[in-house]
């Protein structure tokens, strides 16, 4: 029987822990005392199995704050998950959700909380302070387990309860929406897409058990092996999850406790900054912002329409590393980045945002700066990617922004083709300026979208992290003062706008003849 099992369990493991303490070696000792406390709990004993957990809790965390270093600190989590996890169990047992979810929270983002500040983030928030932060942000928390191996668990947290559902193993669930992934990068359609889709949805959002979504938003902390998947696109109630509800993504719901400040105004804007003169008259064809040399037309199409009257711009050879660092000495509402960026998922520190004249800015060097944003928008290529630490999340440029300082990062998840980022980024902001706030902005040009028929390599490629409510002080909208009329007063203009409206004509001829063959 299982009963027989685990006391058998508990007789091999303690002889076990008792040589292996007697030999002077404290961790391998104390790594024994999660399974010695998991054969505990089958045989009903959760006094004991707490104790013992609550002794390897306190070695693995001391352990873990001696670290001076942040990556070592973080690659910790793996030695110490599974203790956060059997403690969780053993509350569930007890009939104590509330403090189940707690030892999942208390893991989150160790790194994070402490660098971003220490003081306020000592202790976890706890369930009744997650409650009050829902009421009034009118939305659910949905807070996976972050299991290195084994059952995944999901707490559906909402102003008045909470409730902890265990799903499946966490690997296969990660093959499939790698998968999914691989088939939105490439662009695949919304119905070659919607199976997997489909089996990923019922995994995650509960299928028919799915559990009670209260009010118009959804915070989401994702399980390290889902980092970079958008939830938006799983399918809930036969409709998109995402065009159902405004989604952020948090590394841990204590980082809600972000929400504190007062909010900027005013927006500077970094577009297209030339790298290599001799590619400036290449033609923009499909042109994705991960090709460092490629000029980015749109780019300069989309800050010119997303611009506030009063917007900082830095574009082409202004968008130099020097210029930049001047103006993020001055407090934005937004600042907004359309530039090829680099992603190592190797080293992430090294990520870094391509600049003018052959500068760049890494993520190492943003962590050390102040920006002082509402809102950082990051329209480029990957730029949610790099290094994922079990426990912590993805190392790179977005968790640099909210390290020195942004509110809310909106990012990438994959390679964006340049004219589909400038639709997306121009909806955006138009929905911002309506008084949308930023999580519900984004969800409107999503949805949008969706409707013009662009794949989810296209609109679902931007998610948002750190606080999603609220909204931002954009300014009016800068008026097109370019007079189309003009260009005729010129001769030459006339000419070579005539010749090309010729061509034009000419190619799409062709193009018809083609197409009765």
């Amino acid at each position: 029987t299982n009963m027989g099992e685990a006391q058998k369990a508990v007789e091999l493991l303690e002889s076990a822990s008792a040589f292996i303490e007697s030999i002077g070696d404290t961790v391998v000792y104390h790594r024994t005392l999660v399974p010695k406390a998991e054969a505990y709990r089958q045989l009903g004993d959760t006094e004991k199995s707490r104790q013992l957990l609550a002794d390897a809790l306190q070695h693995y965390e001391d352990w873990r704050r001696r670290q001076s270093d942040p990556t070592s600190a973080a690659g910790l989590f793996l030695r110490g998950s599974d203790v956060y996890g059997a403690l969780a169990l053993v509350a569930r047992d007890e009939g104590k959700l509330d403090e189940a979810w707690n030892m999942c929270e208390r893991g989150r983002s160790f790194v994070l909380k402490e660098r971003l500040a220490p003081r306020a983030f000592e202790e976890p928030m706890e369930l009744a302070e997650v409650q009050e932060f829902l009421a009034q942000a009118n939305g659910t928390l949905i807070h996976y387990s972050d299991p290195t191996v084994g059952a995944l668990y999901r707490f559906v947290i909402t102003p008045t309860d909470i409730r902890m559902d265990e799903i499946s193993s966490v690997q296969p669930l990660a093959l499939e929406a790698h998968n999914i992934l691989d088939l939105f990068a490439a662009g695949e359609s919304d119905e070659i897409c919607a199976p997997g889709l489909d089996r990923l949805g019922k995994k995650l959002l509960g299928g028919e058990s799915a559990p009670e979504i209260f009010g118009e938003r959804v915070y989401i902390v994702p399980p390290s092996q889902l980092e970079g998947f958008p939830f938006e696109t799983l399918p809930f109630d036969g409709v998109p999850f995402g065009e159902q509800f405004a989604v952020t993504y948090l590394p841990s719901a204590s980082t809600l406790r972000m929400e504190q400040g007062s909010p900027a105004a005013g927006m500077l804007a970094v577009a297209d900054p030339i790298t290599d003169p001799a590619n400036l008259n290449d033609g923009p064809g499909e042109v994705f912002r991960g090709l460092r040399e490629t000029p980015l037309p749109y780019a300069r199409a989309e800050v010119d329409a997303i611009k506030s009257s009063e917007a900082v711009v830095l574009m082409g050879e202004e968008a130099s590393r020097a210029n930049l660092l001047g103006q993020l000495e001055n407090p934005f509402a937004v600042l907004h980045i359309a530039t090829h960026t680099l992603v190592d998922p190797v080293n992430p520190a090294r990520s870094a945002l391509v600049l003018a004249q052959d500068g760049s800015l890494s993520a190492e060097e943003l962590e050390k700066l102040s920006v002082q944003c509402d809102l950082v928008t990051l329209s480029g290529c990957q730029t949610s990617g790099g290094f994922t630490y079990l426990g912590e999340g993805v190392f790179g440029l977005a968790r640099s922004f909210l390290l020195a300082g942004a509110k809310t990062v909106v990012s990438s998840l994959w390679d964006v083709e340049d004219r589909a980022a400038s639709r997306f980024m121009t909806l955006f902001y138009e929905a911002l300026r309506s008084g949308e706030a930023k999580d519900q902005a984004l969800r409107t040009a999503r949805t949008a979208m969706a409707k013009e028929g662009f794949p989810h390599r296209d609109r679902s490629a931007f998610v948002l992290a750190g606080v999603g409510t609220g909204t931002v002080a954009l300014g009016a909208r800068a008026q097109n003062t370019f007079d189309p009329n003009e260009i005729f007063q010129n001769p030459i203009f006339a000419v070579g706008v005539l010749l090309t409206l010729l061509l034009v004509a000419a190619m799409a001829i062709n193009a018809m003849r083609g197409s009765r063959r």
